[in-house]
């Protein structure tokens, strides 16, 4: 039996319930009650994004059974930030739930793309100890839980994942976002030497990360604020299962556990760099050296 199998179990289940929601709302799109988020702290707006009923009521599920299931740890989820003062509560528990609900509305909204999952993980100290994301539209799960290896379930089908074995920044297959692609970050795959060829577009962090952990791709990177600790929890349980590595743009681990003042204190601000592990080092000497020359800056 392993040392998270019930945890395991039931963020499976949750994850594979609330596909179930997303893609009710998916399959009536025109009725989705597409809404933008803004996020404050104090009189700033640091955050404005898209928000839907499939978002809403995936998250309140999830949040619902958590809750009645295992009462004694905290949840911090995407769609419930309004409070501080829970977040704290959450986060000073021995242990809590990390939750995306709908990681990728913007694709979600779109037609037949499918780059969207729910995420959902368990931290445990200072890391994630137990991730999965699911993918509803194309019905794939990957899911981890540390020192037990990473999966990927399709169908009937369940593998092991590992992670690329590219050595070379110069052949990395990078994978950058969808929505989000700065001048910044083509300058540094040109200083890497990686083909505009080798470069992949794609909507959720679950979904590319999940790439990274199958060997479909060997480099993201995103030299910029707006990453939040729930974008990052599930996919780094899944990638550092995979024998990969996540880190912020300095070579530092994500934490997850930190003082809050407001929801600003739930964001990465230098930056997300996650790799097959190979790649990681030299990633970030390129990435610094540019960094210090001011070829390249972190923006929020």
């Amino acid at each position: 039996m392993g040392l998270y199998e019930e945890e395991l179990a039931v963020a499976r289940n949750l994850a594979l319930a609330a596909g179930h929601i997303i893609m009710y709302h998916y399959r009536g799109k025109a009725h989705v009650n597409r809404q933008f988020k803004a996020v404050q702290q104090g009189d700033a707006e640091i955050l404005r994004e898209p928000v839907t009923l499939a978002d809403k009521d995936a998250d309140s599920f999830i949040r619902k059974e958590l809750l009645r299931i295992f009462p004694g740890d905290g949840i911090i989820s995407e769609e419930y930030t309004e409070n501080v003062e829970d977040l704290k509560r959450s986060m000073d528990r021995l242990r809590y739930w990390c939750v995306d609900p709908l990681d990728g509305t913007r694709e979600f909204l779109e037609d037949n793309l499918f780059e969207f999952c729910v995420m959902i993980a368990l931290v445990e100290g200072d890391r994630p100890v137990l991730g999965v994301t699911r993918n509803p539209g194309k019905e794939e799960e990957y899911y981890a839980v540390a020192g037990e290896g990473a999966y990927v379930a399709r169908g009937d089908g369940v593998q092991q994942l590992k992670v690329s074995e590219v050595e070379c920044l110069a052949d990395a297959r990078l994978i950058a976002s969808r929505t989000h692609f700065p001048e910044d970050l083509l300058k540094i795959a040109r200083a890497a030497g990686i083909s505009v060829t080798n470069i992949m577009r794609t909507g959720s962090m679950g979904v590319k990360m999940g790439m990274l952990s199958e060997a479909r791709a060997d480099l993201y990177l995103h030299p910029r604020g707006g990453i939040k600790i729930w974008d990052a929890a599930a996919p780094e349980a899944i990638l550092r299962e995979s024998g990969g590595r996540i880190s912020d743009s300095f070579g530092r681990p994500i934490t997850y556990r930190r003082t809050l003042n407001g929801i600003s204190d739930l964001f990465i601000p230098e930056g997300v760099v996650a790799s097959n592990g190979r790649l990681h080092h030299k990633t970030l000497r390129l990435l610094n050296e540019m960094l210090q020359k001011g070829e390249v800056s972190i923006q929020p």
